[in-house]
């Protein structure tokens, strides 16, 4: 009896030891964040959802009249109206078996980037035809197409070791001079999107840690920095330096403070999920909806925010917009919304 006793006692006080700990955490929406939203007059109405079914991995992209999901067999890609109906399996083949890799469909062509390899698959729906680029040593986390065999991405360059944005064309590799902050951590602190938007002809990169962004053009020259509403200038965990057998490995010492979600940017506006509370925000509109703030890039003016309805506690993973036409990725749904822009 007396051990089952001294067993509750350790129960009871791992369990307040715990309890303390979570009260005293510093989550970012636990206290005021020190600034406010303009929330914008304009709703954004459901038109329909489809469940992901386990097959659907990701937007891959958007059209006038399609959207494009990848699958987790990189050869296979769903393709449904903006309704999510009429839906049609495309199939490319490629020669190499993938795992790690993420696609984007600007029709015809669908790009597979096999970030780990690393190399560009590219492939024309209409012909079938299909290149491998290969590229030198180093993982890669985020690509963008321009057309005619060129490329953007923030590659590991494993010699800093860290992570540059370069340009990739069909006979040469450019990188970047001075775009990026360099931690030698191999992008750890850093980590975040980038987008290209047609209209502008920018590149965007948004930070996850932090609320920076950057746009630039495509010969890796910056045009604009900006930084979203937020008072969250520096990225707030700290990094840890561990050898495993000959190599450095570079992990987080803390929790990773994410201020910016999912983002995308279109027709010169960039639209941020962001994750943290306004001072005055609701309390149960914020915790019942997603929140997207919008910043006119060229000018890094922040013009308004809105809500997505219906969202209790789900994260969302990717956000695409055509026209007035908004495209949702939740767990294990995707949701398209009709909003209409009012800046």
């Amino acid at each position: 009896m007396k051990r089952i006793y001294s067993l509750a006692a350790l129960l009871v006080a791992a369990f307040l030891i715990i309890a303390t700990l979570v009260y005293n955490a510093d989550f970012p929406n636990k206290y005021k964040n020190g600034f406010n939203r303009n929330y914008l007059p304009h709703k954004a109405t459901l038109l329909a959802t489809i469940p992901t079914e386990g097959m659907t991995h990701d937007i891959c992209g958007v059209t006038a009249t399609r959207f494009f999901f990848s699958t987790s067999n990189p050869e296979k890609i769903i393709s449904t109206n903006h309704l999510f109906q009429d839906k049609k399996l495309i199939s490319i083949h490629i020669n190499k078996p993938l795992v790690d890799f993420f696609t984007a469909v600007d029709s015809p062509f669908v790009y597979v980037y096999a970030f780990n390899m690393p190399a560009i698959i590219t492939a024309d729906i209409n012909t079938g035809h299909t290149e491998t680029r290969q590229l030198p040593e180093g993982a890669y986390s985020n690509a963008q197409a321009l057309g005619n065999n060129q490329f953007v991405l923030r590659k590991l360059i494993p010699a800093i070791p860290d992570q540059l944005f370069i340009k990739v064309t069909a006979d040469s590799i450019i990188k970047e001079q001075h775009l990026s902050e360099l931690y030698m951590d191999a992008g750890m602190c850093t980590d975040g999107l980038l987008h290209y938007d047609h209209s502008t002809h920018l590149f965007t990169y948004l930070h996850y840690y932090n609320n920076e962004y950057i746009s630039f053009d495509s010969t890796l020259q910056h045009k604009i920095s900006g930084h979203t509403i937020d008072t969250f200038s520096h990225f707030r965990f700290e990094l840890s330096d561990k050898i495993a057998k000959t190599k450095h490995v570079f992990t987080s010492q803390g929790p990773d403070m994410m201020i910016n979600g999912v983002s995308c940017v279109y027709k010169g506006v960039l639209y941020v999920h962001s994750t943290l509370k306004a001072d005055n925000d609701d309390a149960t509109a914020y915790k019942n909806n997603i929140v997207i703030d919008t910043y006119q890039l060229q000018t890094g003016k922040y013009t308004g925010s809105f809500y997505i309805p219906g969202y209790v506690g789900e994260k969302i993973n990717k956000m695409s917009m055509y026209d007035d036409i908004l495209l949702i990725q939740g767990k294990d749904k995707i949701y398209t919304y009709r909003w209409y822009p009012s800046f």
